[in-house]
């Protein structure tokens, strides 16, 4: 199961939190001394990290669908079972 930070507006994977950590650490040490405002650092950290971030809703379909699904299990080929109808 996948780490995942508590927040009061969102759940994040701790992977990601990690990121945008890094992401705030490089724009505060980056910024001129005497100039670092907390909310202008987290902004533009925030940017950068959801432009390096692509978003899972813009994924194809079929790549979503697919996701996790081995294709063979034990060696044999997944077989997609075709349900009955009632056409009668």
């Amino acid at each position: 199961m996948t780490e995942v930070m508590q927040n009061a507006a969102f759940n994040m994977p701790m992977s990601l939190a990690r990121k945008l950590d890094a992401y705030v650490d490089q724009e505060r040490n980056g910024a001129p001394v005497g100039n670092v405002n907390r909310s202008s650092v987290i902004r533009a950290a925030l940017t950068a990290f959801l432009a390096d971030t692509p978003d899972p809703k813009e994924a194809a379909p079929a790549a979503r669908m697919s996701a996790g699904r081995p294709e063979a299990i034990n060696g044999r080929p997944r077989v997609r079972r075709i349900q009955p109808t009632n056409a009668d």
